[in-house]
């Protein structure tokens, strides 16, 4: 893990006090390296049908949906009806800074799921 100066070069520190910074740091471990080099190829079309949901934290939707029409390769996949977005305003840790309305934005997730499946129902 980089120092913590260097930490806030790869997301938000946003709502982290020092004893987030610390739980962050000893439960830490490597990133993989081969997901560095090896290309995430999405090749089965089965995925197009599953309901997708971006936690916007470190973005706005506003930020997103910008990001998105430009053309931005690394968000291509984000484009299309299948998905839905949630604000959650924090930083790059919401898991530190904001775990509880974390855990309640994942346990809507299915309810929000069950209910949009409904409507597809019932029209």
């Amino acid at each position: 893990m980089p120092p913590q100066e260097e930490l806030a070069t790869f997301g938000s520190l946003e709502g982290l006090n020092d004893t987030h910074l610390e739980q962050l740091r000893s439960r830490a471990v490597d990133q993989p390296f081969a997901t560095f080099t090896r290309p995430l190829r999405l090749q089965n079309p089965a995925r197009e049908a599953l309901p997708k949901v971006g936690i916007l934290c470190s973005f706005s939707l506003e930020e997103v949906q910008a990001i998105i029409a430009s053309g931005n390769p690394l968000f291509r996949e984000m484009v299309g009806p299948s998905w839905r977005f949630v604000e959650l305003p924090t930083g790059h840790y919401p898991m530190f800074s904001r775990p509880d309305d974390l855990a309640s934005v994942l346990l809507d997730l299915q309810s929000a799921a069950s209910s949009q499946d409904d409507g597809e129902r019932s029209t």
